[in-house]
């Protein structure tokens, strides 16, 4: 482990968030044999014990929201407002996973006489990615841990920083030595993990990398493979529809972490009769948009000014409860109509976003996450 992974803020380039040895195939193996090592103590600790250990992380998690949204900001670009949602979401998921989630794997009747019942895989590899580097991998950790498994993450080589306070949390409410292992690094510390001796793995992001995995487990088929290999979204805008919403929601879609989610949309349908106005909005607004340093200011002021420069342009109502852009469940494209009656606030908000600052990241980059987001 001879290399290191140095974190630059994309914000400022004097700015070094952090410097983490990379693992190398041997640092790989060494983490993989002591979440090995520590699975069956894990295994048989019981759920009550295995709970109280994700609930103390929720909990921890929830009260250092702030500080964590601060550092994602800082090392991935992220604006304030939000990096804050995606720190408030670790502890939701921790609740959703010890409660419908165990749900899921409770030990049932299959048929007369033929009862099921779920086993841990064992030790499960994690990836993470840049644009949720806390969330995401969230999504797979916790899940694994109340099943039972092990687990070695590697966080994004973009946001390390991240990946790192996220494991010192863990170890802050109490989880044992060997159960979250992380190692850090690039594409060779991933492939490294993909060919060690774990038992699953678990990613979200390109297709390309999602392909490499593939390939790298061929000759292992007891390996599990799950993968979630983002979306190719469509809007279609409807001529009743509400324009300034749709304006909103296709703004926000477009700019968020400058396009590089899988819910950002990548085609939008105008029915004919409102296409030429439904352009001059959308141009207007991603005109007004502007790219700030994610950690220079307070959310709210960034958004006020980005508003500010907005509204100069045209109003534009922001209700996200009245259209809905999902990120597509396969490969196959997926169309939201975006249509209803017009708002009837007297005092319509402006779209509340800024953009990325990492803009060169190409949308390769891994975006790790739940299979069942």
């Amino acid at each position: 482990m001879s290399a290191t992974l140095e974190s630059v803020s994309p914000s400022d380039p004097s700015d070094v968030v952090g410097r983490f040895p990379s693992a190398d195939d041997a640092a790989v193996a060494d983490g993989v044999a002591r979440a090995r090592e520590a699975f069956p103590h894990w295994r048989d600790a019981g759920a009550a014990a295995r709970a109280a250990v994700l609930e103390r992380f929720a909990r921890i998690a929830s009260e250092r929201a702030a500080e964590l949204s601060v550092l994602i900001a800082r090392e991935v670009g992220k604006a304030r407002w939000d990096a804050l949602a995606e720190a408030r979401l670790l502890a939701p998921k921790v609740a959703v996973t010890l409660a419908e989630g165990m749900d899921l794997v409770r030990a049932h009747e299959a048929a007369p006489g033929q009862r099921a019942t779920y086993r841990p895989r064992g030790v499960l590899a994690v990836c993470g990615p840049f644009n949720f580097p806390a969330h995401l991998p969230n999504g797979h950790i916790a899940p694994a841990l109340a099943t039972r498994n092990t687990v070695v993450f590697k966080p994004s080589a973009i946001a390390p920083a991240v990946g790192a306070w996220m494991a010192e949390r863990w170890r802050d409410a109490g989880l044992p030595d060997g159960v979250l292992e992380v190692v850090q690094g690039g594409p060779e510390t991933g492939r490294a993990l993909a060919r060690a001796d774990v038992d699953g793995i678990l990613f979200t992001g390109s297709y390309a990398t999602g392909r490499a995995l593939i390939e790298a487990t061929l000759d292992a088929p007891q390996k599990l493979l799950a993968l979630e290999l983002g979306g190719s979204n469509a809007i279609i805008v409807c001529a009743d529809a509400d324009l300034d919403l749709a304006v909103s929601e296709c703004a926000l879609s477009i700019a968020a972490t400058t396009g590089q989610r899988c819910t950002a949309a990548r085609r939008i349908f105008v029915e004919r009769p409102v296409r030429e106005a439904f352009q001059h909005k959308l141009v207007a607004v991603l005109e007004g948009l502007r790219v700030t340093r994610g950690s220079s200011s307070s959310a709210r002021s960034r958004r006020r000014r980005v508003a500010s420069a907005c509204c100069a342009s045209t109003r534009v109502a922001h209700r996200p409860t009245r259209a809905r852009v999902s990120c597509a469940a396969s490969r196959r494209s997926s169309a939201i109509p975006i249509k209803g009656r017009r708002s009837s606030a007297p005092r319509p908000r402006c779209i509340r976003s800024t953009i990325s600052t990492r803009r060169s990241r190409p949308r390769t980059t891994p975006t790790t996450g739940s299979p069942r987001r």
